[in-house]
């Protein structure tokens, strides 16, 4: 099993934001876990919850807020430690 979590402030200011990338501060969580089949086949999957803040966006162009800006990541992994139909190491 892994786990992990982050927190970044804002890399931009009010001003320097756009609606295309709206980020404030970044909370992130994730979750996920590997699981060794046998010696040549591993299997994971992870979760990642990405909550990049309730930004403002107040420049020249455009005026708004962003309030429910999440992003969610899933990922499913297959690791071969050799190659199936060779015998030989990828290494």
């Amino acid at each position: 099993m892994q786990t992990g979590f982050s927190y970044h402030s804002s890399p931009l200011d009010k001003k320097d934001r756009i609606a295309g990338l709206p980020l404030d501060e970044q909370i992130r969580f994730g979750i996920g876990a590997i699981h060794q089949l046998n010696e040549t086949l591993q299997l994971s999957t992870a979760f990642q919850w990405n909550h990049s803040g309730s930004a403002d966006l107040k420049n020249s162009h455009v005026k708004g807020h962003y309030q429910n800006n999440d992003i969610f990541f899933l990922m499913f992994d297959v690791n071969f430690k050799k190659l199936p139909w060779s015998g030989k190491a990828t290494f």
